[in-house]
């Protein structure tokens, strides 16, 4: 049972991957979850992120995807060679890049009496797939999916969580600078 949930797991980012859209010119950042009010957080579906690399082709964005994944503490491999994508469908690591891995997501809370983020571990699936862009180098699309798990003996249960930006944009620092280390 548990096997097939990974690999369904791993399908579902397979696919929200491949079936990605586009970036328009100049996007580069992440789909902050909606539905901030208070102390409440309602968590839509995270949309990719899309991370441009102008200057890069995506036979570099993938020679470098390993050691990124590497310096962040994240372990992955090649989940599908033929759509070129890498990554992990659970990582249960609870420090990514130097932090908490909780601090590295959003979280949907459900009203009074629920446990707070420090009562949570986070386990997410993460998939990259680099792209080529028309005359804009590359791009590099970046899928995460995220549950908080209750740590609490007398409590169980699970939220969804969103990432909040961070995780993408230190892999993208990542990234820039294992490409200037193999351009050198």
């Amino acid at each position: 049972m548990r096997d097939t949930r990974v690999l369904t797991a791993a399908a579902m980012l397979v696919l929200s991957i491949s079936c990605a859209p586009t970036s328009p010119p100049g996007l580069s950042g992440t789909v902050p979850p909606r539905g901030v009010a208070g102390d409440v957080v309602r968590v839509d579906e995270a949309a990719p992120s899309i991370l441009a690399f102008p200057s890069a082709r995506a036979d570099e964005l993938w020679l470098a995807l390993p050691v990124a994944f590497e310096r962040l503490g994240i372990p992955a491999n090649v989940m599908d060679r033929g759509a070129r994508i890498y990554g992990n469908p659970k990582v249960t690591s609870s420090t990514i890049a130097g932090r908490p891995a909780r601090s590295l997501f959003r979280c949907s809370e459900g009203g009074a009496g629920v446990a707070s983020m420090a009562q949570y571990r986070i386990e997410f699936g993460i998939a990259v797939q680099p792209r080529p862009v028309a005359d804009r180098g590359a791009e590099l699309i970046v899928q995460t999916q995220a549950l908080g798990r209750i740590v609490e003996a007398s409590r169980s249960g699970t939220i969804h969580c969103v990432s909040n930006g961070e995780l993408e944009s230190r892999m993208k620092e990542e990234i820039e600078a294992e490409l200037e280390r193999i351009r050198t």
